[in-house]
């Protein structure tokens, strides 16, 4: 959590120092909860799977996102539906930053 803090003042950071120089500035930082996942390096599926199901154990929603679902937010954002939408920090993490 701490790195993401980071992630998102740095951002932020330079969000102001980009609009201050050019007076607007669209951003979309994307800051996802823990998505299925391919196996990594030497883990095999079975140590993926077992990793996996064990974060999921920790999400109110008892299940890790799916890339289609943190794109799909993303997407939103991207789009004009969009339009209105102003400052706001989507959490696309079955609940796990209100935990």
């Amino acid at each position: 959590m701490a790195s993401d803090a980071g992630d998102v003042a740095v951002t932020k950071a330079l969000v102001d120092a980009v609009k201050a120089k050019y007076g607007r500035i669209d951003v979309l930082f994307v800051n996802a909860g823990i998505a299925q996942f391919a196996p990594m390096g030497d883990m095999t599926l079975e140590q993926a799977k077992a990793m996996i199901d064990g974060i999921a154990a920790q999400v109110p929603l008892g299940r890790v996102g799916q890339p289609e679902e943190i794109a799909a937010a993303a997407l939103y954002f991207a789009s004009d539906e969009s339009a209105f939408t102003t400052g706001t920090e989507l959490f696309v993490d079955g609940g796990f930053t209100q935990i």
